[in-house]
């Protein structure tokens, strides 16, 4: 099988066909932007992202180490709304009149 490259990371995560993929997916290529974002600020720039598993590699660019961190926080909450698609989220309401 030949490997594909993507241009982004929203569409690789377009390709996932679970929830479950897609926050295995996100999982490593934070891990990955985690290891690029060291990188990068110890050489003082990052010109180009890579994220390369064997089978897919996913090709973009950010302009500085604040950008990468701040990608990396969102894709941290898109995690968690898709942890939330497959746990739910519940919530109990209860009178103040319970607690003393």
């Amino acid at each position: 099988m030949a490997e594909v490259i993507f241009e982004s990371i929203a569409a690789y995560l377009g390709t996932c066909t679970s929830n479950q993929a897609k926050i295995t997916a996100i999982n490593s290529i934070i891990d990955s932007m985690l290891t690029a974002a060291a990188t990068a600020a110890e050489s003082g720039h990052l010109d180009e992202y890579w994220y390369d598993d064997g089978h897919v590699k996913i090709r973009t660019k950010f302009r500085s180490v604040n950008q990468i961190t701040n990608a990396i926080q969102e894709y941290e909450k898109l995690k968690q709304l898709y942890l939330n698609r497959i746990t739910g989220r519940m919530v109990r309401l209860m009178d103040d009149k319970n607690f003393m």
